[in-house]
This record gives structure tokens, sequence and C-alpha cells, in this order.
């Protein structure tokens, strides 16, 4: 039994060893293996970019007025010189009880110079007739020898006198008709315009054929001159700015190659640099640090039906 527990006691000490000796041997360490060559090195910037119409136009009005409800719709199809907006004249004030009392007096006392002008034509062409008779008597006194040719000028510079101011009355009786015309224009317009009359309007139309990329306003209403209505463009004619930092943007130049992924289709689109902005600005990152950026313009270079 002691023979036994021995022989145990040994082939567990080299059981044990040989567990030790095991586990500290050197084990062989994998590694990734790649034959060397030469070959061109692509260095990449690579930025979240944002396409952008090239050409957009902002169709405003070129006058104050009252714009009508615009039928179109964000994405419709406007041709080169169709009508987008239609102002009509703004729309006449409406009176309260004070103003339209004002206004009727400045009509009665329209009526009433008239009607003084009137009076003072009639005199006036009396008096130039009567000039006119003196005139042609003492023009035939005159021609007999009767009376000098001084009286006889003094007769014709009277009868000019006379038809001068007769005329005059005649230019103030249409001045006061066109007063009272002006003044019953008040009552007859006011807060309406006159039945069955269409008002003048100003037709805005489009500049290009394209696309409306925006309705600023779409509701009828009273508009100011150059505010914006509607805004067109070509969608087919895209740009992309990307936003890089300064040091990167100092080693790009134009005509370098651009390559657009995660763009939404299938694999890339290729573009070149256009424009390099010699301008920079300031821009917080996520992280809350202040990052010095530069707008880099590309086109797209890939065929469209790509």
């Amino acid at each position: 039994m002691t023979l036994q527990r021995h022989w145990g006691l040994i082939l567990t000490a080299l059981a044990l060893l040989a567990a030790l000796t095991w586990g500290f041997l050197p084990r062989a360490v994998p590694v990734d293996v790649a034959k060397a060559a030469r070959a061109p090195l692509r260095v990449t910037v690579e930025e979240e970019g944002r396409t952008r119409v090239i050409d957009r136009y902002v169709v405003s009005a070129p006058v104050a007025g009252y714009a009508r409800r615009i039928e179109l719709r964000v994405g419709d199809a406007v041709q080169q010189g169709q009508m987008l907006v239609a102002l009509e004249p703004l729309r006449s004030e409406v009176l309260d009880p004070r103003s339209r009392a004002a206004a009727e007096a400045r009509v009665a006392a329209a009526e009433a110079g008239l009607q003084v002008a009137e009076q003072n034509a009639r005199a006036a062409t009396s008096d130039a007739s009567i000039a006119r008779k003196e005139f042609e008597r003492r023009k035939a006194l005159a021609a007999d020898g009767r009376i000098s040719r001084e009286e006889r000028d003094r007769a014709e510079a009277a009868m000019q006198h006379s038809e001068a101011a007769r005329r005059s009355a005649d230019f103030a009786v249409d001045v006061a008709r066109h007063e009272l015309e002006a003044a019953r224009t008040t009552l007859e317009y006011a807060a309406a315009r006159a039945s069955g009359e269409n008002p003048e309007q100003v037709a805005v139309h489009s500049p290009i054929d394209g696309r409306v990329l925006s309705i600023p306003r779409e509701s009828e209403g009273v508009v100011a001159s150059g505010q914006a209505l509607v805004e067109v463009g070509d969608p087919a004619a895209l740009e992309v700015v990307v936003e890089v930092l300064s040091a990167d943007a100092v080693r790009i130049q134009p005509g370098m190659a651009v390559e657009f992924t995660r763009w939404g289709g299938e694999g890339a689109l290729h573009g070149a640099v256009r424009t390099v902005e010699p301008t920079g600005f300031t821009k917080i990152s996520a992280l809350g640090v202040e990052e010095q950026r530069v707008r880099i313009v590309a086109d797209i270079t890939s065929p469209p039906e790509t």
C-alpha cells in the first residue's frame, strides 16, 4: 500500500510538471501577411455635403398691389414666360361715418365751385362778344377816317383781352368739373370697385424653364414692392457644397476628383472640384469646439441617368 501511494504521488507530480511545461511553451502568433509592391497612394478628405440648385430665381412683386392666390405647387413645371402670379390694384379704403361726411362735403363744394366757374365763363363769353362787336365798329370807323388808328388798336387789344379771359374761364370750368369727378370717386369706389369693371392686372412671369422650388406666399393678399412670391429653378442642374476644415482646404485645388457615396442610390457618383471659396467661417462642432471651415463647391460629372 505504501509503494502504491508513492507511485501515485510521483505520477501526479509528473502530470503537473508536464502541464506547467506545456503552458509555458512559446506559441505561434497569427499575423496578416501581404506582398509588398509599389502602388499609387490615395489621400482622401471625407466630409458630408449637401446638394443645391445652381441657379435659383426668386420672383418678386414689381409693384405694390393685391396678389391673387397662387395655384402652383412646389415641384410643378413652369415654362419661360408663363404667368406665375397676377397682381391687382390695391383695394379701396372703407369710409367711416366721419370720412363719408367729409367726402360728401367735398362733393358739394366741388359742385358749387363748378357752378361758379360756369357763371364766370358765361360772363366772360358775354364780355368777349361785346368787345368783338366794339372792335368791328371801331375798325369800320377807322377805315372811314372818323377815328384815329390809336383808338382802333385799343379796341383790338380790349377784344383780345376779353377772348383770353373767356378761354381762361372755360379752362376753369374744366378744372372744376374734374375736381367734382375726383370728389365723387371717393364715394363711388369706397371699399369696392365699380360693378362689372375688370381692374388692371400686372402679370408676373417665369424667367426660365424649370420647376417651382418654394412658394414664400401662397394665399392672396396685399404685397409690397420687392416682396418674394415664387422661387423657381432647374433641379436637374445641381452642385454639391461641402464644408471642410481649413487645414484640409489648403490641399484641395479646383479640378480634383470627388466621389459621392451614400447618396441614396447604388454605387458612387463622380465629380470634380469647381470652386474653393477664398473666405472661411467659424463653426461650432457637435462637441462644442470652434472649427475653421471653408466651403468647397463640386460639380457632378456622372451621367444624369445614373
